[in-house]
């Protein structure tokens, strides 16, 4: 498990702060001269002057880099101690930005992926999204329900709900965001209530009349049994299972952790060697990032506060992993038997 240092770097110019920060959050596939020089318009020699601090970086260059990397003033410049900066990634009302939304997810989900031993930790209060996706009508349900009922989109308001109402697009984004999720190591937190979010939506939903076809609440339960199921079965081997429920060519660790005193809140921490950065959930579906040091500092000390009151259910407790997905099954099959009667 990696270790986050107490201190950010200290004693570095302001430039030597921009560079390393950049260099912290670049993808190991990437070269950091090269990615300079191309960004500012500049030869390889120039962008080395500027990396050894010889040339310094102007105004309007350090926006350009600031910007394209994502990275905030907190992180360069001194702030005081209860100061955090945040940059937000939202649904707004609007159909089209949505595929905005998901595109920046994307984007970050997959700068993490490459990040050399990067860990992410996710306290779950609602299944993590990204398993919905391995599971294209579950996927669609979910989007669904965030455009309509969550943020009340126009183009949805009177649109009942079927597998053709979302775009192609959406689930290509959304597969990409899910499949880097699925290759970076993770430890996931979770409680009885996890799967209740999803659960819900459902039932509200065919209670409601909003889906178009009344066979599909049931197939979207199916679903969701599937998905417990893939989870059970990454709980068993330590491992993060791709679409198939095989193992990725290069094994990736999985930790899931049963949790029995709170009820989680869907925080998202990625830590590396030398970064580490934050989602912070709002709105129900909309998130804050953040790379500030202390902050990140904080939420992982919590983290492994929740780690240490709950019990690890992957790889060894068999006991405690069964008893903890049967009342999932148990869920689900009540479910299934109520909507069953009421059809």
């Amino acid at each position: 498990m990696n270790k986050l240092t107490t201190a950010p770097p200290s004693e570095l110019s302001l430039q030597k702060k921009l560079f390393q920060q950049i260099k912290n959050g670049l993808g190991s596939h990437l070269s950091l001269v090269e990615e300079v020089a191309d960004l500012l318009g500049i030869s390889t020699d120039s962008a080395y002057r500027r990396l050894r601090s010889e040339t310094p970086v102007s105004l309007e260059e350090a926006a350009i880099l600031c910007k394209h990397f994502h990275i905030a003033l907190d992180e360069i410049i001194p702030q005081p101690q209860e100061a955090v900066i945040f940059r937000r990634f939202s649904i707004h009302e609007q159909a089209l930005t949505f595929a905005d939304y998901l595109r920046y997810s994307r984007e970050y989900f997959e700068k993490m992926r490459l990040i050399k031993h990067c860990m992410c930790y996710y306290a779950a209060k609602d299944i993590p999204v990204f398993y919905h996706f391995m599971f294209p009508p579950l996927g669609k349900f979910k989007l669904f329900f965030w455009l309509k009922t969550v943020k009340g989109v126009p183009e949805f308001k009177n649109l009942p709900f079927s597998f053709e109402s979302i775009p192609d697009e959406y689930m290509k984004l959304s597969n990409a965001i899910s499949d880097s999720y699925f290759q970076t190591p993770g430890v996931e937190i979770w409680n009885e209530e996890t799967t209740n979010s999803t659960l819900r939506q459902i039932y509200y939903y065919h209670e409601a009349g909003l889906f178009a076809d009344p066979a599909i609440p049931l197939a979207l339960v199916d679903q969701l049994e599937q998905l417990v199921k893939h989870v059970h079965l990454q709980a068993e081997t330590g491992q993060k299972l791709l679409h198939t429920a095989t193992p990725a060519a290069v094994p990736v660790k999985f930790e899931l952790y049963h949790n029995e005193v709170l009820l989680l809140d869907n925080t998202i921490l990625h830590q590396a060697d030398s970064f580490s950065s934050v989602l912070v959930s709002y709105n129900a579906i909309d998130y804050l990032t953040t790379t500030n040091h202390a902050f990140c500092h904080e939420v992982y000390r919590w983290l492994q506060i929740q780690m240490e009151k709950s019990v690890l259910i992957s790889k060894i407790s068999e006991k405690e992993r069964n008893r903890f997905f049967n009342k999932m099954y148990e869920n689900i099959k009540q479910h299934r038997k109520k909507m069953q009667e009421q059809r």
